[in-house]
C-alpha cells in the first residue's frame, strides 16, 4: 500500500524511531533504518535519509560476505552462486544510479 500523505510518513517515523530506541533484535533494526532512509527521502529530507542510510552497516559485515568465509565445500558453493546472484544484481543497480546522474558521463 503506498504512502498517500504526510500522516502515514510520520507515523512511519514515529514507529521507524521507536523501534531504533528499544529493540535489540538487529534485523528488525536494520529494517526500520532501511525505512526510515526511504522515508525521509520521499520527504525530501536528505540529511536525514543518510543520517539513517550511514547507521546501517558496511557491506562487507553482511551475513552474505561472512559466511563465505566460514562455509565449506557443497554449502559454500551454494552460498557463493547466490552471492554471485545478488551482486550482479546489487552492479546492475549500481549501473543504473550512476547512468541516471547527468547521464553517467564524467567529462573532463
Amino acid at each position: 500500500m503506498p504512502l498517500n500523505d504526510e500522516n502515514d510518513s510520520q507515523e512511519i517515523i514515529e514507529i521507524g524511531e521507536k523501534i531504533l530506541a528499544q529493540c535489540t533484535d538487529n534485523a528488525k533494526r536494520y529494517s526500520a533504518m532501511q525505512v526510515l532512509c526511504f522515508t525521509y527521502k520521499k520527504l525530501n529530507d536528505r540529511e536525514k535519509a543518510i543520517k539513517y542510510a550511514n547507521m546501517a552497516p558496511f557491506l562487507v559485515v553482511t551475513n552474505n560476505v561472512l559466511l563465505s568465509h566460514v562455509l565449506e565445500r557443497d554449502e559454500l558453493a551454494v552460498h557463493c552462486q547466490s552471492n554471485i546472484k545478488v551482486m550482479v544484481e546489487l552492479l546492475a543497480q549500481e549501473v543504473f544510479y550512476y547512468g541516471s546522474y547527468k547521464g553517467g558521463i564524467i567529462r573532463r
